[in-house]
């Protein structure tokens, strides 16, 4: 059992200051012994020196040589006697002994060790030599701390036994609850829980999942695995895993229902008994699966449809004109995107539509394939200006759009032989125009993008027909504002100033290279942050 990891670091602690008292008792016995020892051999020693005085009667030397012996050697007291009884010289300490020591005296814990032996002179007994000593050293006046240390120590580990005892009693309280719900849980969920002895029978069979077998434990209980294997989601060859000691999980199947079935060997003193097992009813969580892979496939069948449609009206090659020269590069996001480029071809003219739909993915692509429907069909009517067009696809892109979904579009139309470039502009982003000699002229202004308002609230005025007249080597760009969106990891975005930029320092370059220039520069802009719209540029030069 583990103790909570305060009161187990306490124990620890305690313990160790046992040893440590302990290991002091044992050296302070040692020191005393020590003590008497060498008190033992200092009278020894003392009376062999004081003998010659003794037999000589020098009482004025020895009286002077018995005190500096006993100040020198921390004696007490120190009585030379003749052989007869008789005192020959003595030595008291006359120092009145502190609060402290007296203290530590009256408990006993500094003791006086005396010393008797008999002096020699010349192999003749002329005396004797007594001797008294206190056993005062530096570790006598920590052993009160440590007999308090140890008394703390014992009362720490009273304690500790407690929260021990009431832990435990915690914890089989806990045991015994998390039985009962387990007995609930059990009994309640759509498991079977069952033991088998070695012989392959059943020793344990319940749950509520029996109930989805239409069997009872006692159908089952005393049967071996061979007998009922068919009727419960079990196999001989799975016991005969489990009873080579392996603990694993397998998927079976009875008559209408879905298992996955737990093994695990029993064990007592180091060898199998038997298996117990827990299956757990997975069928509906298999048929779950079953239909979100059903929905995945649909969903990607989607996509893919809808991927098909979005590449069938994007341009697969640089339309041809006289005297122009154009590149351009359509990304989606993903694999699928919402941005739209249709190029219409005719003797000495060249119609394009550029637009975007709001969002992106799979519902932007829908949206372009209807865009490309309606303006395709009404530009085709020759009967009818660009203005009056537009604000006939505004209205029905109004009504086929979901709300709030629009398509921010320029469309115009190049006459090679005029050099005349007519459009509608009805988009955030603007076109610009280089031109040698000049500064780059930004094409703005325009009407709103197409889809946005109802044309109940818009004319003919909304989206106003303009024109330009080219002159060789005039340079126009059309970008999608995905371009002005794509983020870096420190979160700035692309400004306008900055394309305008690198197309300069490729302006000699042709269309297609300045296209491809601008999508490896907003490439190397993100670095490794995705980019989340997608980013469609034209390039259009007259030669």
């Amino acid at each position: 059992m583990q103790f909570p990891t305060p009161a187990r670091n306490l124990r620890y602690i305690c313990y160790l200051g046992l040893v440590f008292v302990l290991s002091f008792v044992i050296f302070v016995i040692a020191r005393e012994r020590h003590i008497h020892r060498e008190t033992e051999l200092d009278t020894k020693h003392y009376g062999e020196l004081l003998s010659s005085y003794l037999w000589n009667i020098d009482n004025t030397a020895a009286q002077e040589y018995v005190r500096v012996i006993a100040e020198g050697n921390e004696f007490n007291s120190i009585i030379v006697n003749h052989d007869d009884g008789t005192q020959f010289v003595t030595y008291t300490d006359s120092s009145t002994p502190g609060e402290i020591e007296q203290y530590l005296s009256e408990l006993g814990l500094i003791r006086t060790i005396s010393s008797e032996r008999p002096i020699f002179y010349k192999n003749k007994n002329v005396g004797t030599i007594y001797t008294e000593r206190d056993n005062r050293n530096f570790y006598t006046y920590f052993y009160v701390a440590l007999l308090l240390l140890l008394t703390l120590t014992v009362i720490a580990l009273i304690r500790i036994s407690r929260i021990h005892y009431a832990h435990q009693k915690q914890i089989e309280h806990d045991l015994s609850e998390n039985r009962e719900r387990l007995q609930s849980v059990v009994s309640t969920s759509p498991l079977i829980t069952f033991s088998l002895d070695r012989r392959g029978h059943f020793t344990v069979c319940e749950g509520m999942g029996m109930s989805k077998l239409h069997d009872t434990p006692n159908d089952i209980l005393g049967k071996s695995i061979e007998q009922v294997h068919h009727d419960l989601p079990t196999s001989v060859d799975d016991f005969l895993q489990a009873l080579r000691g392996e603990s694993f999980s397998a998927i079976r199947k009875t008559s209408d229902r879905t298992f996955e079935t737990w093994y695990t060997p029993m064990r007592e003193d180091g060898h199998i008994t038997g298996v117990i097992g827990v299956a757990t009813d997975v069928t509906a969580a298999i048929q779950a699966v079953n239909l979100l892979q059903e929905d995945k496939h649909a969903r990607q069948n989607e996509h893919q449809l809808a991927q098909r449609a979005h590449q069938s009206f994007l341009p697969k090659k640089i339309p041809q004109l006289s005297e122009y020269d154009v590149g351009f590069l359509c990304k989606p996001s993903k694999s699928i995107g919402g941005d739209y480029l249709h190029f219409e071809e005719s003797p000495h003219k060249l119609a394009f539509t550029f637009a975007e739909m709001s969002g992106h993915g799979v519902s932007s692509a829908l949206l372009a394939s209807i865009f490309h429907t309606q303006t395709e069909s009404i530009l085709a009517d020759d009967s009818i200006t660009l203005n009056k067009a537009f604000l006939k696809i505004n209205g029905l892109i109004h009504e086929l759009f979901p709300e709030g979904r629009f398509a921010s579009t320029f469309h115009a139309q190049l006459d090679s032989k005029a050099h005349t470039l007519s459009y509608v502009k009805a988009s955030p982003e603007p076109a610009i125009i280089f031109r040698k000699g000049e500064k780059p002229k930004v094409v703005d202004g325009g009407g709103p993008a197409i889809g946005l308002l109802p044309s109940e609230l818009l004319n003919e005025k909304s989206f106003k027909l303009q024109s330009l007249e080219l002159a060789p080597d005039d340079t126009i760009l059309v970008y999608s504002d995905g371009i002005v969106e794509v983020e870096n990891r420190k979160g700035k975005v692309i400004e306008r100033r900055e394309i305008i930029e690198w197309v300069e320092t490729e302006i000699d370059k042709s269309p297609q290279q300045i296209v491809d220039s601008i999508y490896r520069r907003v490439l190397s802009h993100a670095g490794n942050k995705e980019i989340l719209d997608d980013i469609s540029i034209l390039v259009l030069r007259r030669s």
